[in-house]
């Protein structure tokens, strides 16, 4: 019996660039949107595709994640969007299991029903107790801005470029990121201009504790929350602190000041640069473009699958049971990626996948 719940994130986690396109088809179809309900609802689909395709190291999708992210994500759309998102998201996911003709479509159809029938659920909720905060178009127009620098990039090393238009269009003298580490459990890395002042900010996250609060924060007074040192030298007043995570996972803060000049914040302020923050969670998380370089590789679905597995951790036995194959097949799978990758393991297979983007 195949277990449609997994079929469904491994697709999600396949074809989500597809899936994406589709999206963007049905949109253009719907002229009562104005330009800026496109690109609110536009945000909130990428957002959505990142979260399913988190969900495969679970096999299925987690239904309390799903209720927290829909519970966050929903109070950023308006009813009329909100209602109209679960019609689209179905009519994208039909079009593209359509067009690959998967053996399970109808069942896949009906596991999709299901999930969005959560998002109703949550999605009726949130209507009915709306949210005080919403952007205006300029905020909007920002975000927009800022997503479309995002997506013309991509890795680590265009944080200056990154950085340096975040300035610019959110109207800061300094914006700086401040990479975290999880296995050190400390701010390893931070980018930003004048980097050999901005670099004494990182270290244990003990030291400065503004970085164990997992949310947005204004400090009109910097002190006693970061090391008097880097107040002095940065010349710090005013700051704010945004969180750069996605589906659980922590990338780092951004910092936003004026140099030395207090200032200042209003609560949409803070919203649009939680979602400039949210924005860059996509963006750390989100799957290289790597279309050509799969075609260069000639990857397959199924190839594509076992890689994806293999870099979750998942056993010979485990993954033949749940793509419905022998061990013997996935044996052949996993020769194949090692010729294709020039490795000699496991580990050598998923870190070169990593190196060449192909895994996130």
């Amino acid at each position: 019996m195949t277990k449609i719940n997994f079929q469904y994130v491994l697709f999600h986690k396949i074809h989500h660039q597809d899936i994406a396109y589709a999206w963007n088809q049905h949109v253009q179809t719907k002229k009562e949107l104005s330009e800026q309900e496109i690109i609110q609802i536009g945000y909130w689909y990428r957002s959505w595709l990142t979260f399913l395709n988190g969900q495969l190291k679970h096999k299925t999708i987690q239904r309390e994640e799903l209720i927290n992210w829909a519970t966050m994500h929903s109070r950023l759309l308006p009813e009329k969007l909100l209602t109209i998102f679960p019609s689209m998201s179905y009519a994208a996911t039909k079009d593209v299991l359509g067009q690959i003709k998967h053996p399970y479509t109808d069942d896949m159809l009906q596991y999709h029903d299901k999930i969005l029938d959560v998002l109703r659920l949550v999605n009726s909720k949130v209507i009915q107790t709306p949210i005080k905060v919403e952007l205006t178009l300029e905020s909007l127009l920002k975000l927009q801005r800022f997503s479309k620098l995002l997506i013309q990039l991509d890795g680590v090393d265009h944080m200056p470029t990154i950085l340096s238009k975040a300035q610019e269009n959110f109207g800061y003298q300094r914006v700086i990121f401040h990479s975290y580490n999880p296995w050190l459990h400390e701010f390893s890395n931070v980018y930003g201009s004048e980097l050999h002042k901005v670099q004494i900010l990182k270290g244990k996250l003990e030291e400065v504790p503004v970085f164990a609060i997992k949310k947005p924060l204004y400090l009109e007074q910097p002190a006693p929350y970061i090391n008097p040192i880097a107040i002095d030298i940065l010349n710090l007043s005013t700051i704010i602190f945004i969180p750069i995570q996605q589906n659980g996972q922590l990338f780092g803060w951004l910092t936003f000041d004026q140099c030395g000049m207090p200032f200042s914040y209003s609560e949409e302020e803070m919203h649009l640069l939680e979602e400039a923050g949210n924005l860059l969670g996509c963006y750390f998380s989100r799957t290289r473009s790597t279309q050509r370089l799969l075609h260069d590789l000639k990857l397959t679905d199924k190839d594509l699958a076992v890689l994806f597995l293999l870099a979750e951790g998942f056993s010979n036995k485990e993954m033949a049971e749940l793509l419905v194959v022998s061990e013997y097949t996935i044996r052949d799978y996993i020769q194949k990626l090692l010729t294709v990758f020039n490795a000699k393991n496991r580990t050598q297979i998923i870190a070169t996948a990593f190196r060449m983007a192909v895994l996130e």
